[in-house]
């Protein structure tokens, strides 16, 4: 990998994978580039020798909250991508009885941004129906406040995908 220009603040930043595979006597080299703009560049890399499987996004960690916990609040310790689905136990006919609610409040850098998604469904997700999921883009450091409401029964599930490495760790503060 390379980057490239030597601006400290520079926003863009070009990176090249070159793959070499050597059989017998014979070698093939293969290379990509791409160029992206990182909005907070503090990779510095000179040289990237990589001799096995290489994992750019660790593992998604899923969860729920605990059944009496209806907030919780975190700091991302890197940025990553909060995924949270939500399902009735029961189908919900009547237009003014509550739907089960979870949300999601993102605050970094003073602002927040909120998601929420609702499902008065007891079925799962199927065709074009993703109503009942919601995504929220959480950046490293940002506090995030996760809601659920207790007005009637249903499931849930949020699955945290870090982009490096991190938790979405309990309580505020980073």
């Amino acid at each position: 990998m390379s980057r490239s220009g030597s601006v400290p603040r520079a926003g863009h930043t070009a990176f090249t994978l070159l793959v070499e595979v050597t059989e017998g006597d014979g070698t093939a080299e293969y290379a990509m580039s791409t160029l992206v703009t990182v909005a907070r560049p503090d990779l510095m890399l000179r040289h990237l020798t990589v001799g096995g499987r290489v994992t750019l996004t660790p593992v998604a960690v899923e969860f729920a909250l605990d059944e009496e916990v209806f907030v919780r609040e975190c700091t991302a310790e890197t940025d990553g991508l909060l995924i949270g689905h939500v399902l009735a136990d029961e189908d919900i006919t009547d237009p003014a009885a509550p739907a089960p609610t979870l949300a999601v409040t993102v605050t970094a850098q003073g602002v927040e941004h909120h998601s929420s998604v609702q499902s008065r469904a007891a079925s799962p997700l199927t065709g074009e129906d993703r109503s009942r999921r919601l995504t929220a883009v959480v950046p490293r450091g940002a506090a995030v406040r996760i809601t659920r409401d207790d007005r009637t029964a249903y499931t849930h599930r949020l699955t945290w995908i870090p982009f490096g490495t991190g938790e979405l760790r309990a309580g505020t503060g980073a």
